[in-house]
C-alpha cells in the first residue's frame, strides 16, 4: 500500500513538473488574427473580382529541369522561382521561367545534402535541412558550409535574419529556434498528435516581425516575434464551432487511423493558409460543405473578407478553385499559384468562351504546351 502511493506520489510530482516546464494555452481566448467576423458572402463570385494576375510563368523544360513526380514547394525570392520535388531535388528558375541552376545534389559527397526535408532563400543564401544538418549555398548556387544541429532532427525551416526556426519531430518540443551556426537557443510547442509537421508545415510572415504557424487543423496558431525572439499562441478566427488543438489531439488520440476530413464531423476546420506579410488567407471546412468559406484578411487595412467556397468561380486557371488556392508556395508581396499543362488542357477543353480576361490567354498557352511540360507559374495579388 505505501509503495503504491509512493508510485502515485512521484507520478503525480512527475506530472506537475512537466505541465509546468511546457507553454500553456491560457489566454488564447481572447488572442484572435481576425476579431470582427465578417459575414459570408453568399453572392456567386468571379476569381477574376478577388485577385489580379501579375504574371503567369511556364517553366523551361529540358533534360536537365524536368520537374518529375511530388512538387513539394515553390518559393519566390527576388527575381528567381525555387522549386523542390520528390525530396530530391531543387531548381532555381529566373522570373521568366528560364532555367538557371539546380542547387546541390542528393549524396554523400562534398557539397551534396545526405536527404532532403525542406529549403529557405534569404539574401545571403539558400538553405537544404535533412539529416540533423543544414547545407548552406550561396546565391550562386555554390557551396557554402555544412551547419549541424547535432541530436536535433529538423525536417522543416523559415530563416529570419540570423536566426533559424526549425520544426522537429519525436522530440518533447516540437518549435526550435537556432542560430545560424546550428546553436539552439530555445523550444516551444509540446509535440503531439495533432501539430503534424508535414509539406505544408511553414511559418508564415504576418506584418513586419510576426510569423505565425498553423497547429494542425485547428484554430489554433502559434506565434513568433523575431524582435523579442518570444513564441506565443493565438486563434484565427473569432467564430463558434472551429477545431480546437486541444479538442483535435482528443480526436487522434480516440482515432489514430481516421481519413482525412474526419475532424469536420465534430468542428469546422482551418486548412490551407497562406500569407505574403501583408495579407493572408485559409479555408474553413465544415461538416456541411456549403458552408465552406475563403477568408482573406488586409493587415495594413485591418479588414477580413470571407466568401462562399462554392460561390467562387475560378476563370482565371479555369480549375476547382480549392486547388488554385492550395499550393504550397510563398511569395513575399505577392502570392503563387501553379497548375500543370495537363490540368490546363483539360479545364480549357471543358470551358466555353467566357468573358474572362485570361480565358485567350490560358486557352493559347494550353495549345503551345506538351503535357510532359513543366508546371506554368501564376502569380498574383488580392485586390
Amino acid at each position: 500500500m505505501v509503495c503504491t502511493m509512493k508510485k502515485n506520489l512521484a507520478m503525480f510530482l512527475c506530472v506537475c513538473a512537466l505541465a509546468a516546464c511546457r507553454p500553456s494555452h491560457e489566454g488564447v481566448e481572447g488572442n484572435y488574427l481576425i476579431s470582427d467576423v465578417p459575414a459570408v458572402s453568399e453572392e456567386s463570385t468571379l476569381l477574376s473580382s478577388l485577385i489580379d494576375v501579375k504574371r503567369v510563368v511556364p517553366l523551361e523544360t529540358n533534360d536537365s529541369c524536368l520537374i518529375g513526380g511530388d512538387v513539394r514547394k515553390i518559393l519566390k525570392y527576388g527575381s528567381r522561382f525555387y522549386v523542390s520535388f520528390d525530396r530530391t531535388t531543387l531548381l532555381a528558375f529566373d522570373k521568366d521561367g528560364k532555367f538557371v541552376r539546380r542547387i546541390g545534389a542528393l549524396g554523400q559527397g562534398p557539397g551534396e545534402y545526405a536527404s532532403f526535408m525542406d529549403f529557405d532563400v534569404d539574401k545571403e543564401g539558400i538553405y537544404i535541412v535533412g539529416s540533423r544538418q543544414m547545407m548552406w549555398y550561396a546565391p550562386d548556387g555554390t557551396f557554402v558550409r555544412k551547419v549541424s544541429f547535432g541530436e536535433h532532427n529538423i525536417i522543416g525551416l523559415t530563416v529570419i535574419g540570423d536566426k533559424i526556426l526549425g520544426l522537429v519531430t519525436r522530440e518533447e518540443e516540437t518549435a526550435h529556434l537556432f542560430t545560424k551556426d546550428g546553436k539552439l537557443l530555445q523550444t516551444f510547442l509540446p509535440s503531439s498528435k495533432a501539430v503534424w509537421v508535414g509539406q505544408s508545415t511553414y511559418y508564415w510572415p504576418y506584418g513586419e516581425d510576426t510569423y505565425l504557424m498553423p497547429l494542425g487543423s485547428s484554430n489554433d496558431v502559434l506565434l513568433y516575434d523575431a524582435q523579442s525572439e518570444a513564441f506565443s499562441y493565438a486563434r484565427m478566427l473569432d467564430a463558434p464551432g472551429l477545431l480546437s488543438l486541444e479538442r483535435q489531439n482528443e480526436l487522434d488520440e480516440s482515432d489514430p487511423h481516421h481519413m482525412k476530413g474526419w475532424y469536420t464531423d465534430y468542428a469546422a476546420t482551418i486548412w490551407n493558409l497562406n500569407s505574403n506579410g501583408r495579407q493572408l488567407f485559409f479555408f474553413t471546412s465544415h461538416k456541411d460543405e456549403g458552408e465552406n468559406a475563403l477568408w482573406v484578411k488586409d493587415l495594413p487595412r485591418d479588414s477580413s473578407r470571407g466568401f462562399r467556397l462554392d460561390k467562387v468561380v475560378n476563370d482565371v486557371s479555369f480549375m476547382p478553385v480549392n486547388l488554385f488556392f492550395t499550393s504550397f508556395t510563398y511569395s513575399a508581396g505577392t502570392f503563387l499559384a501553379y497548375v500543370m499543362p495537363s490540368q490546363l488542357k483539360e479545364a480549357i477543353s471543358q470551358t466555353e468562351l467566357t468573358d474572362s480576361p485570361y480565358y485567350e490567354q490560358m486557352k493559347t498557352l494550353a495549345e503551345q504546351l506538351d503535357e510532359e511540360d513543366n508546371l506554368v507559374l501564376i502569380e498574383y495579388e488580392f485586390k
